[in-house]
């Protein structure tokens, strides 16, 4: 069974790890748990740690002037995107 103070540790590595996905693995060895437990006590925190889509190496999205235009004039009418 881990202390209170083990799990804060964990807590901790995580919110510090530069690969959340490959920390977990690391932390249920380092503690000798599965890695359910690690998950049960990260909680929320796994899940809101969920690395962004990487956008490198595709072109950028370019629009025509005229639906720049028009899509500024119906954000200053009030209508949202």
């Amino acid at each position: 069974m881990l202390s209170e103070q083990d799990k804060s540790e964990i807590r901790k590595s995580y919110r510090n790890a530069i690969d959340p996905r490959q920390q977990v693995k690391i932390l249920s060895q380092l503690y000798l748990v599965s890695r359910e437990e690690i998950l049960d006590i990260l909680g929320p925190l796994f899940k809101s740690a969920r690395p962004k889509p990487s956008r490198k190496g595709q072109p950028r999205r370019i629009y025509a002037p005229e639906f720049k235009a028009e899509a500024m004039e119906r954000l200053r009418s009030g209508e949202s995107f």
